[in-house]
């Protein structure tokens, strides 16, 4: 303890009190009261003016004179169009047109105002079906340039389109006149739309035929045609279409082209004229067939087919009928190597009997074995043609009414497809046959009785699988107690036709374990069931001849066999019977085949 502090405890007596010392009060500064300054008086009083304020009042200046712009061209141009508003433009046409009969578009413009228009212009869409007859224009768009357009001058302008199609409908065309004010730029148009009415064809077409014939009888053909407009028409042409069965026998007006088109030079108006045919179709029973009779016009070089009319005519049951079944059934499916009956049914469906009666077969077809033609009729192999006549059948001496017969031959298919290309694929055997006698019954128009019939039937495809397994490389070969691992392929050869939704299923004997290594050539693999030890192979499409041409399908897969002591020697089971199926394309059918099991090597001790 000091000896100040013990002399203040003992005496109460404080040498600083005596000595005159104070404590020294701490000294606060007075604050001087702060003078805010605001808006242009803070600017003033600094002695300078503050970025963003000189920043608004350049906006406000640019904005100002933006719109001072603005106004000034929008002044100009209104002015302009005020100038150039007394602008007359009109366009006018028909309100109902015939099909191919030409009509006008006409346009008038007239310059009312006190100014001169510049490189005026006229355009006219056309719709689709309507077409320009200037041949110097797009068929689609008339466009004309009319130059400069003085004050008060006027113009009339005048185009002949034609309606080529859509009988019944209205058609829209878009009128557009444009043009440049005399001190801009920038172009004006007016535009108006025209609708016209399409009525029928400026030349009709009647078309008459029978709803049903019969095969080689002449039916009658009828075409009447008229120009129902007021003006001529050159160089029509009148079509009469037919099938390649229909021959045209005569007509009462000589065709220009050919046995069926005939060129009108001129027809005038309310002029008809008319066609008479006569065709035969030559043909089997419950067939149809299409005609039709077209009149065509010419119009700036290309045709166009103004009215067209079209009948389906059925070809009912020939006075004398044939029918031809192949082993009974008129949709069997042939195959490779086996034996076909045809049969040809004959009948007489006249009241009057028919006398000398001819049966012919011709038969077409690669797969048929010629040589194994057998028939009670003669067989000419020049043509492969069957003939029987009244020397082998006496019942073809004379058929009464609505009797019924029949003939009939054997021939074998060939035992393999004679594939040599690529596309050589979905092979048929085909017989035409014919029946004809000299009798005609009186309500026939025919020089003789005839009947036909075709016969078509398919032959289905083939498909092969083979199998086969090999010691996978560098495995050595079986030994007891020591896995060893294989190899197995199986092939797939596809011949005649396409197959599709191939599968191929087998399985693994047990013992035998599927390592997991498996591939296909066409994108898909065999695939494996630990459970049930089944193998699936789906396969979408082989084309035909796929391995006879070309290489095969083929799927492999690895399996690992470790032989126990009761499989030394002999062979070990490694895959069970299987089946394969697919779907023939051609011919519809369902095909199965055998997919035989495999058997390893025994194991040596």
């Amino acid at each position: 303890m000091s000896l100040e502090e013990l002399e203040k405890k003992l005496y109460g007596v404080d040498r600083k009190e005596e000595s005159g010392e104070r404590p020294v009060e701490a000294h606060v500064p007075k604050q001087e009261a702060t003078e805010v300054q605001t808006g242009w008086n803070a600017e003033a009083a600094s002695g300078e003016i503050q970025p963003k304020g000189k920043a608004v009042k350049m906006t406000v200046i640019g904005v100002v004179l933006a719109l001072l712009v603005i106004g000034g061209v929008s002044y100009y141009y209104i002015s302009e169009f005020y100038k150039t508003k007394d602008l007359l433009f009109e366009a006018e046409t028909v309100e109902n047109i015939l099909i191919a009969r030409p009509f006008d578009v006409t346009v008038n413009v007239e310059n009312r105002s006190r100014t001169r228009l510049r490189d005026a212009k006229i355009f006219v869409t056309l719709p689709d079906g309507v077409i320009s007859t200037d041949t110097a224009m797009n068929r689609q768009t008339i466009e004309e340039s009319v130059g400069d357009l003085n004050a008060g001058e006027m113009i009339e302008r005048t185009y002949s389109v034609i309606v080529v199609k859509d009988e019944q409908s209205t058609k829209k065309m878009d009128v557009n006149f444009s043009y440049l004010p005399e001190n801009i730029n920038t172009r004006f148009e007016r535009e108006e739309t025209l609708e016209v009415r399409v009525g029928q064809p400026a030349i009709t077409l009647d078309f008459t035929t029978p709803q049903n014939v019969f095969s080689t009888e002449n039916f009658d053909i009828g075409m009447r045609y008229r120009n129902i407009s007021d003006i001529d028409f050159r160089n029509v042409q009148v079509r009469l279409i037919v099938p390649p069965k229909v021959s045209i026998k005569s007509a009462s007006v000589k065709a220009t082209t050919g046995d069926a088109t005939w060129n009108v030079d001129i027809l005038k108006p309310q002029e008809e004229r008319a066609i008479a045919v006569k065709g035969a179709f030559e043909g089997a029973n419950q067939e149809f067939f299409e005609l039709k009779s077209q009149v065509v016009v010419m119009i700036n070089g290309q045709e166009y087919i103004i009215g067209e009319k079209t009948a389906n005519l059925g070809i009912a049951a020939s006075p004398l009928s044939l029918a031809i079944t192949a082993n009974n059934r008129t949709d069997y499916v042939a195959n490779l190597g086996e034996a076909i009956t045809y049969t040809l049914t004959y009948r007489n469906n006249t009241d009057v009997g028919l006398s000398d009666v001819i049966i012919k077969a011709k038969l077409k077809g690669e797969l048929f074995d010629m040589v194994s033609v057998r028939s009670e009729g003669g067989f000419d192999s020049r043509t492969n043609t069957l003939t029987w006549n009244t020397a082998g059948i006496p019942a073809l001496k004379l058929i009464g009414p609505g009797v019924e017969g029949s003939v009939e031959f054997t021939i074998q298919t060939k035992k393999v497809f004679p594939i040599k290309r690529m596309f050589d694929k979905n092979y048929v055997l085909q017989v035409a046959g014919e029946i004809n006698s000299p009798t005609v019954p009186y309500n026939v128009a025919s020089d003789k009785t005839v009947g036909f019939a075709d016969s078509e039937t398919k032959v289905a495809g083939n498909i092969t699988i083979d199998t086969k397994i090999a010691l996978a490389s560098g495995s050595a070969a079986p030994q007891v107690n020591k896995p060893s691992k294989y190899l197995v392929t199986w092939t797939i050869r596809n011949y005649a036709t396409d197959m599709r939704d191939i599968k191929i299923n087998s399985s693994l004997q047990p013992g035998i374990v599927w390592t997991g290594v498996a591939k296909g050539s066409n994108g898909s693999v065999p695939t494996y069931n630990d459970r049930t030890g089944e193998i699936a192979w789906a396969i979408e499409k082989i084309v035909a001849t796929k391995g006879v041409i070309g290489a095969p399908t083929e799927a492999t897969f690895q399996v690992e066999i470790t032989p126990n002591i009761t499989q030394i020697g002999g062979s070990i089971e490694v895959t069970k019977d299987g089946i394969m199926t697919a779907v023939d394309d051609f011919t519809g059918m369902s095909v199965t085949r055998q997919v035989k099991g495999l058997l390893a090597p025994g194991a040596s001790r």
